[in-house]
């Protein structure tokens, strides 16, 4: 069987977006494909497509032809669109195919695109040799080429090149279509052993047990060093027939390392035909005359530079009787003409210094005021801020006011500059390019993607609705355990108060976390209270649960055997549309966030009034929020405006925390006992500290 080293570079999948890089083997090829889907549940049908693929057998041109086609009809019998690059590869020949997609290549120092198509299916075939490195990329991924193409040029390796394009391609807002398969070496695992395959194994290349996976998702975080070690180089340098593309110098991509050896040797011996024409004799000649005309021009100036000093030293012997009176006549104006300059010069310094003291007069007190916000920093940060806020405020008119007078707007302007950077100091905001990542859920399941979650100060709790399974994460250590939810015929939403799991879905079901024997039992039995809910929240001993259907919120209190019958926990109309809430929190108060960027709070079933005071813009999208009763302060995520503010329960706001990684999030978790918040996007967990 013959077997290539493929280093898969996959986006974070989404709802609409799932992109898989998947190989297939036959006798004495491999079939690789780098593909992307686009649609509702995309996630489902790219799992369809990467079982159909790695099924399918393609040793021809006829047969990829075959394939390719077979994927479009099926994408369009699912209503999702497919993009694709794809090859067949065996030690001398390489069939490669794409449809939304590139093939790029290096052979040697040559680069290229060997293939490109965006609609319309192309295919094909030619040589192959060792050394080579393809790279198969959807049409979405293919701004990384001039990249990749660069890293190579300059001399990188493919691991290098790899871990390069991974921070970019996941800093994308929506790099869920990109799907990259970086094709390498070649071994024959059923015959003789090449001199390729002898550095596999001396490289510690992975056994044909461990490559037995047709699905190559490995994830990112794992592949940013070690990826691909086996680096197969031939010194043959064959052209690769029908599959010519030209380098940036427009010179072929495939050359002989013999003709660039004679290249070399025929620039050598003109350079040393050059060298042997040129007179060194005269060279010689020229330089002896140059450095003689040199010494006599400094001996020149020399000889008058000390004639010069000695005239304007000397004593003039023969003076006229009359230059007394001309000294006079030209003494006197010298001496009132530099009197009334000192004067005048004298009365604009007294004039300064005396504005000066007058503006000092009006700038001390803002500087008191800048030093008082210093000392109530740690013990009322928001008064401090307010502080200096005002300061800044008192000295950009005072700028104002001395436009005339620069000695004292310069003043004023590095004043105002202190207080600016003592402002950025205690303001509260940072700004990050990209976040750190927690952890990669794919790591406890392949294909995990987040729909609901919940958390305690110690470990947080994760739903796939779709794949019907809960990963527990412990935040110390990170360690993980998978519960099974396959029996359940609905999953909407979770929560976790202490140890105990409560699911919506059909009914309410509950779940010890610390009893690994046990299985979710049914708390609840589905009725016309919980049916219809879309959230379900915790607190002490009640379960509460948001049902828009019936414009209320519900709850069950814990008894000595089971639950009892829910009752409406709103009094009166609310603020807020049910069916507009995007989440909510409860830590004795309720906490409703809504889709149009509005919070709310809500005491004992009523409404109370509730704003975030302090921001420098105002909520206005979407909004995950989260708290509990451990935890002292609010904290809310507003992905759209790329940002986490935290704020007191009175609304004061005290941090804010902006950054390009918080655009895909969904949902927010907090422990103030690891000084953490955490922002999730598919399976990935990003971590801000707080």
């Amino acid at each position: 069987m013959y077997r290539v080293n493929v280093t898969p570079v996959v986006g974070l999948p989404q709802f609409s977006g799932w992109s898989q890089v998947v190989s297939s083997n036959f006798l004495s090829s491999q079939f690789v494909c780098a593909f992307s889907v686009t649609g509702d549940h995309a996630g489902n049908a790219g799992r369809d497509f990467t079982e159909q693929i790695s099924q399918a057998k393609a040793t021809s041109s006829e047969e990829l032809q075959q394939l390719v086609d077979s994927l479009i009809s099926s994408a369009r019998e699912l209503d999702v669109e497919i993009q694709l690059s794809c090859g067949v590869f065996s030690s001398n020949k390489i069939i490669l195919g794409t449809i939304g997609g590139s093939v790029f290549l290096k052979r040697g120092d040559r680069t290229g695109i060997l293939l490109s198509s965006i609609e319309q299916v192309k295919i094909v075939e030619g040589k192959r040799i060792a050394g080579d490195v393809m790279v198969l990329v959807t049409h979405q991924a293919t701004d990384f080429i001039n990249e990749i193409n660069q890293k190579f040029t300059s001399g990188f390796d493919t691991d290098s090149v790899v871990t390069s394009i991974i921070p970019g391609l996941h800093g994308l807002n929506d790099s869920s279509l990109s799907s990259i398969a970086f094709v390498t070496g070649g071994r024959d695992l059923n015959g003789d052993v090449g001199e390729e395959s002898k550095k596999d194994e001396e490289n510690g290349e992975k056994s044909e047990e461990e490559e037995k996976s047709p699905i190559l998702n490995i994830p990112p975080a794992l592949k940013l060093r070690g990826a691909g070690k086996n680096r197969f180089e031939n010194k043959d340098d064959e052209d690769l027939a029908n599959l010519g593309q030209t380098h940036q110098d427009r010179s072929p991509i495939l050359g002989s390392t013999e003709d660039a050896s004679r290249g070399l040797g025929s620039i050598f011996s003109k350079i040393m035909s050059l060298f042997k024409l040129i007179n060194w004799r005269s060279i010689y000649i020229k330089t002896i005359s140059f450095l003689s005309r040199l010494k006599e021009s400094i001996l020149k100036g020399i000889r008058l530079g000390i004639t010069l000093f000695r005239k304007i030293t000397a004593r003039d012997i023969y003076l006229k009787n009359n230059s007394s009176q001309k000294i006079k006549r030209f003494a006197l104006p010298i001496t009132v003409a530099v009197v009334l300059i000192l004067g005048f010069a004298g009365y604009r310094i007294y004039k300064v210094k005396q504005q000066l003291k007058n503006a000092d007069l009006v700038i001390n007190p803002i500087m008191s005021q800048l030093d008082l916000a210093k000392d109530q920093l740690e013990s009322d940060p928001i008064l401090a801020r307010e502080s200096v806020s005002q300061a800044i405020i008192s000295l950009e008119q005072l700028e104002n006011d001395f436009t005339d007078q620069k000695r004292i707007q310069q003043l004023v302007a590095d004043k105002l500059v202190l207080a600016r950077d003592l402002y950025d100091q205690i303001s509260g905001q940072e700004e990050f390019g990209q976040l750190e990542i927690f952890y990669d859920l794919r790591l406890a399941d392949n294909e995990f993607v987040v729909s609901a979650l919940d958390a305690t100060d110690e470990q947080a709790v994760f739903l796939d609705a779709g794949k019907k399974q809960v990963v527990v994460l412990n935040l110390e250590n990170k360690q993980v355990d998978k519960i099974d939810l396959s029996d359940a015929d609905q999953l909407i939403d979770l929560e976790l108060t202490d140890s105990i799991i409560t699911v919506l879905g059909n009914g309410i079901l509950t779940k010890d976390v610390n009893d690994k024997e046990s299985s979710f039992g049914e708390a609840i039995a589905v009725g016309d209270s919980n049916r219809s809910a879309t959230f379900i929240e915790g607190f002490a001993t009640y379960i509460y649960i948001l049902n828009p259907e019936k414009r209320n919120i519900y709850r069950y209190a814990k008894q000595e055997e089971g639950y009892s019958d829910p009752i409406g926990w709103v009094s009166g109309a609310a603020g807020f549309d049910y069916g507009q809430v995007s989440s909510w929190a409860i830590d004795g108060e309720m906490w409703v966030a809504t889709r149009d960027g509005n919070l709310h709070r809500l005491v004992s079933g009523h409404e109370q009034d509730f704003q975030v005071t302090g921001l420098n813009e105002a909520f206005a999208h979407s909004l995950q929020v989260f708290t509990h009763e451990d935890l002292e302060n609010l904290y809310v995520l507003e992905p759209d405006g790329k940002r986490l503010v935290v704020s007191n329960k009175e609304g004061e706001f005290l941090k804010e925390i902006k950054s390009d990684s918080l655009t895909s999030t969904t949902a927010l978790f907090v422990s103030e006992k690891l000084g953490k918040a955490f922002a999730v996007s598919g399976s990935i967990v990003y971590a801000m500290s707080i």
